[in-house]
Protein backbone atom coordinates (compact mmCIF):
# COMPACT_ATOMS: atom_id res chain seq x y z
CA UNK A 1 0.00 0.00 0.00
CA UNK A 2 0.98 3.55 -0.87
CA UNK A 3 2.42 4.89 1.63
CA UNK A 4 0.38 8.40 1.85
CA UNK A 5 -2.74 6.05 1.27
CA UNK A 6 -1.39 3.89 4.74
CA UNK A 7 -1.51 7.12 6.70
CA UNK A 8 -4.70 8.67 5.50
CA UNK A 9 -6.34 5.28 6.27
CA UNK A 10 -4.48 5.02 9.98
CA UNK A 11 -6.12 8.27 10.63
CA UNK A 12 -9.53 7.34 9.44
CA UNK A 13 -9.14 4.22 11.58
CA UNK A 14 -7.96 6.54 14.55
CA UNK A 15 -10.52 9.31 14.07
CA UNK A 16 -13.73 6.70 13.84
CA UNK A 17 -12.32 4.88 17.55
CA UNK A 18 -12.39 8.22 18.42
CA UNK A 19 -15.83 8.92 17.99
CA UNK A 20 -16.73 5.98 20.27
CA UNK A 21 -14.14 7.58 23.46
CA UNK A 22 -15.04 7.75 26.97
CA UNK A 23 -14.79 11.49 26.32
CA UNK A 24 -17.39 14.06 24.96
CA UNK A 25 -14.94 16.20 23.24
CA UNK A 26 -12.64 13.82 22.05
CA UNK A 27 -15.46 12.38 20.19
CA UNK A 28 -16.87 15.90 19.02
CA UNK A 29 -13.35 16.64 18.03
CA UNK A 30 -13.46 13.37 15.58
CA UNK A 31 -16.68 14.05 13.97
CA UNK A 32 -15.56 17.70 13.15
CA UNK A 33 -11.91 16.35 11.72
CA UNK A 34 -13.67 14.44 9.75
CA UNK A 35 -16.07 16.68 8.28
CA UNK A 36 -13.02 18.96 7.21
CA UNK A 37 -11.63 15.92 5.83
CA UNK A 38 -14.12 15.99 2.93
CA UNK A 39 -14.54 12.91 0.33
CA UNK A 40 -11.65 10.87 2.28
CA UNK A 41 -13.85 10.36 5.45
CA UNK A 42 -16.81 9.05 3.40
CA UNK A 43 -16.10 5.32 4.68
CA UNK A 44 -16.91 7.19 8.71
CA UNK A 45 -20.21 7.77 7.39
CA UNK A 46 -22.27 5.16 9.41
CA UNK A 47 -20.18 6.12 12.47
CA UNK A 48 -20.94 9.69 12.03
CA UNK A 49 -24.75 8.49 11.80
CA UNK A 50 -24.46 6.67 15.08
CA UNK A 51 -22.60 9.54 16.53
CA UNK A 52 -26.44 11.90 16.14
CA UNK A 53 -27.49 9.86 18.72
CA UNK A 54 -24.54 10.55 21.22
CA UNK A 55 -25.80 11.60 24.96
CA UNK A 56 -23.35 15.01 24.28
CA UNK A 57 -25.21 17.74 22.22
CA UNK A 58 -22.04 19.04 20.83
CA UNK A 59 -21.08 15.73 19.52
CA UNK A 60 -24.46 15.30 18.16
CA UNK A 61 -24.70 18.64 16.25
CA UNK A 62 -20.64 18.52 15.01
CA UNK A 63 -21.43 14.85 13.83
CA UNK A 64 -24.78 16.59 11.67
CA UNK A 65 -22.47 19.42 10.46
CA UNK A 66 -19.95 17.04 9.67
CA UNK A 67 -22.42 14.69 7.24
CA UNK A 68 -23.89 17.94 5.85
CA UNK A 69 -19.72 18.27 4.66
CA UNK A 70 -19.53 14.95 3.64
CA UNK A 71 -22.74 15.34 1.26
CA UNK A 72 -23.84 12.12 2.72
CA UNK A 73 -27.06 11.57 1.32
CA UNK A 74 -27.46 7.96 3.47
CA UNK A 75 -27.91 10.34 6.08
CA UNK A 76 -30.66 12.40 5.33
CA UNK A 77 -33.53 11.05 7.12
CA UNK A 78 -31.52 10.58 10.36
CA UNK A 79 -30.28 14.75 10.48
CA UNK A 80 -34.08 14.87 9.77
CA UNK A 81 -34.79 13.52 12.81
CA UNK A 82 -32.32 15.75 14.93
CA UNK A 83 -34.66 18.66 13.64
CA UNK A 84 -36.72 17.36 16.66
CA UNK A 85 -33.69 17.41 19.40
CA UNK A 86 -34.43 18.79 22.64
CA UNK A 87 -31.15 21.06 22.00
CA UNK A 88 -31.41 24.60 20.03
CA UNK A 89 -27.60 24.15 18.81
CA UNK A 90 -28.50 20.48 17.61
CA UNK A 91 -31.66 21.85 15.51
CA UNK A 92 -29.69 24.16 14.65
CA UNK A 93 -26.73 21.93 12.82
CA UNK A 94 -28.99 19.51 11.68
CA UNK A 95 -30.59 22.44 9.44
CA UNK A 96 -27.38 23.59 8.07
CA UNK A 97 -26.38 20.04 6.92
CA UNK A 98 -29.72 19.72 5.54
CA UNK A 99 -29.14 23.05 3.72
CA UNK A 100 -25.73 21.64 2.33
CA UNK A 101 -27.34 18.49 0.83
CA UNK A 102 -29.97 19.94 -0.59
CA UNK A 103 -32.37 17.15 -0.35
CA UNK A 104 -36.14 17.53 -1.06
CA UNK A 105 -37.12 15.24 1.49
CA UNK A 106 -35.99 17.97 4.05
CA UNK A 107 -38.32 20.34 3.12
CA UNK A 108 -41.48 19.42 4.75
CA UNK A 109 -39.75 18.83 7.90
CA UNK A 110 -38.23 22.15 7.50
CA UNK A 111 -41.28 23.94 7.28
CA UNK A 112 -42.81 22.51 10.13
CA UNK A 113 -39.21 23.57 12.21
CA UNK A 114 -40.71 27.01 11.33
CA UNK A 115 -42.94 27.55 14.26
CA UNK A 116 -40.46 26.94 16.51
CA UNK A 117 -39.86 29.89 19.14
CA UNK A 118 -35.69 30.30 18.44
CA UNK A 119 -35.68 33.55 16.14
CA UNK A 120 -31.96 32.54 14.78
CA UNK A 121 -33.49 28.91 14.21
CA UNK A 122 -36.12 30.07 11.87
CA UNK A 123 -33.90 32.42 10.13
CA UNK A 124 -31.76 29.72 9.51
CA UNK A 125 -34.36 27.68 8.41
CA UNK A 126 -35.68 29.94 6.00
CA UNK A 127 -32.32 30.32 3.95
CA UNK A 128 -31.89 26.39 4.03
CA UNK A 129 -35.03 26.54 2.21
CA UNK A 130 -34.40 28.47 -0.16
CA UNK A 131 -30.54 26.86 -1.02
CA UNK A 132 -32.92 23.84 -1.13
CA UNK A 133 -34.65 25.23 -3.86
CA UNK A 134 -37.95 23.15 -4.05
CA UNK A 135 -41.14 25.46 -4.94
CA UNK A 136 -42.72 23.75 -2.17
CA UNK A 137 -41.35 25.91 0.43
CA UNK A 138 -42.21 29.42 -1.17
CA UNK A 139 -45.50 30.08 -0.19
CA UNK A 140 -44.12 29.28 3.30
CA UNK A 141 -41.20 31.90 2.57
CA UNK A 142 -43.50 34.12 1.63
CA UNK A 143 -45.36 34.09 4.61
CA UNK A 144 -42.30 34.64 6.40
CA UNK A 145 -41.98 37.95 4.95
CA UNK A 146 -44.70 39.10 7.90
CA UNK A 147 -42.44 37.67 10.86
CA UNK A 148 -42.71 39.79 13.42
CA UNK A 149 -38.99 39.42 14.00
CA UNK A 150 -36.85 41.57 11.39
CA UNK A 151 -34.05 39.81 10.22
CA UNK A 152 -36.19 36.70 10.28
CA UNK A 153 -37.95 38.64 7.77
CA UNK A 154 -34.68 38.93 6.08
CA UNK A 155 -34.49 35.31 5.92
CA UNK A 156 -37.54 34.81 4.32
CA UNK A 157 -36.43 37.59 1.67
CA UNK A 158 -33.14 35.41 1.17
CA UNK A 159 -34.56 32.62 0.73
CA UNK A 160 -36.95 33.38 -2.02
CA UNK A 161 -33.89 35.41 -3.65
CA UNK A 162 -31.82 31.70 -3.36
CA UNK A 163 -35.68 30.17 -5.24
CA UNK A 164 -36.11 32.75 -7.59
CA UNK A 165 -39.62 31.79 -8.36
CA UNK A 166 -41.77 34.47 -10.37
CA UNK A 167 -44.49 33.67 -7.62
CA UNK A 168 -42.40 35.92 -5.17
CA UNK A 169 -42.45 39.00 -6.87
CA UNK A 170 -45.63 40.57 -5.77
CA UNK A 171 -45.54 39.58 -1.91
CA UNK A 172 -41.61 41.09 -1.99
CA UNK A 173 -42.77 44.10 -3.69
CA UNK A 174 -45.94 44.73 -1.50
CA UNK A 175 -44.24 43.51 1.86
CA UNK A 176 -40.57 43.95 1.72
CA UNK A 177 -39.56 46.67 -0.91
CA UNK A 178 -41.31 49.45 1.53
CA UNK A 179 -40.52 48.12 4.69
CA UNK A 180 -39.48 50.74 7.25
CA UNK A 181 -36.82 48.35 8.08
CA UNK A 182 -33.43 49.15 5.66
CA UNK A 183 -32.25 45.66 5.94
CA UNK A 184 -35.42 44.06 4.72
CA UNK A 185 -35.34 46.80 1.91
CA UNK A 186 -31.96 45.39 0.99
CA UNK A 187 -32.58 41.83 0.81
CA UNK A 188 -35.75 43.07 -1.13
CA UNK A 189 -34.24 44.21 -3.66
CA UNK A 190 -31.23 41.67 -4.20
CA UNK A 191 -34.13 38.78 -4.06
CA UNK A 192 -36.04 40.64 -7.07
CA UNK A 193 -32.73 41.07 -8.57
CA UNK A 194 -32.44 37.15 -8.52
CA UNK A 195 -35.93 36.48 -9.75
CA UNK A 196 -35.15 38.78 -13.18
CA UNK A 197 -39.16 39.65 -13.50
CA UNK A 198 -39.77 43.31 -15.15
CA UNK A 199 -42.53 43.55 -12.87
CA UNK A 200 -40.02 44.45 -10.50
CA UNK A 201 -38.51 47.01 -13.02
CA UNK A 202 -40.82 50.42 -12.32
CA UNK A 203 -40.80 49.76 -7.82
CA UNK A 204 -36.57 49.42 -7.99
CA UNK A 205 -36.33 52.46 -10.33
CA UNK A 206 -38.48 54.27 -7.71
CA UNK A 207 -35.90 52.85 -5.13
CA UNK A 208 -33.15 54.39 -7.45
CA UNK A 209 -34.44 57.60 -8.17
CA UNK A 210 -35.48 58.27 -4.13
CA UNK A 211 -32.62 60.49 -3.00
CA UNK A 212 -33.84 59.99 0.49
CA UNK A 213 -33.50 56.45 0.05
CA UNK A 214 -30.58 54.72 2.27
CA UNK A 215 -27.14 54.40 -0.53
CA UNK A 216 -26.57 51.36 -0.11
CA UNK A 217 -30.31 50.24 -1.04
CA UNK A 218 -30.11 52.07 -4.10
CA UNK A 219 -26.98 51.20 -5.58
CA UNK A 220 -28.49 47.14 -4.91
CA UNK A 221 -30.96 48.35 -6.71
CA UNK A 222 -28.80 49.38 -10.18
CA UNK A 223 -27.63 46.28 -9.64
CA UNK A 224 -30.96 44.67 -9.21
CA UNK A 225 -31.96 46.47 -12.27
CA UNK A 226 -28.77 45.44 -14.53
CA UNK A 227 -29.34 41.66 -13.31
CA UNK A 228 -33.10 41.92 -14.67
CA UNK A 229 -31.81 42.99 -17.86
CA UNK A 230 -29.39 40.95 -18.67
CA UNK A 231 -31.80 37.97 -17.66
CA UNK A 232 -34.42 39.90 -19.89
CA UNK A 233 -31.44 39.97 -22.51
CA UNK A 234 -30.83 36.07 -22.47
CA UNK A 235 -34.35 35.58 -23.15
CA UNK A 236 -34.21 37.24 -25.97
CA UNK A 237 -33.17 35.73 -29.91
CA UNK A 238 -29.72 36.05 -30.82
CA UNK A 239 -28.96 39.27 -32.53
CA UNK A 240 -31.82 41.48 -30.59
CA UNK A 241 -31.05 44.14 -27.86
CA UNK A 242 -33.56 45.34 -25.43
CA UNK A 243 -33.16 48.34 -23.19
CA UNK A 244 -35.34 48.31 -19.62
CA UNK A 245 -36.78 51.65 -19.29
Amino acid sequence: MDTTLSEAYMMLKRLQKQLYSRFAKDRARAAEELGHLGKKALPCVPALINALKDRDREVRAKASVALGFLEAAEAVPSIIHSLEDRDEMVRSSAVSALSSLRDQRAVQPLIQLLSDPNNELRDRVLRALGQIGDPAAVQPLIHALEDPVPFVRWGAAVGLGFLAHSKAVEPLITHALYDADRGLRWRAVEALGCIGDRRSVQPLLKLLENKHEDSDVRVAAGVALDKIKEIETAKLPSGTKKVLP
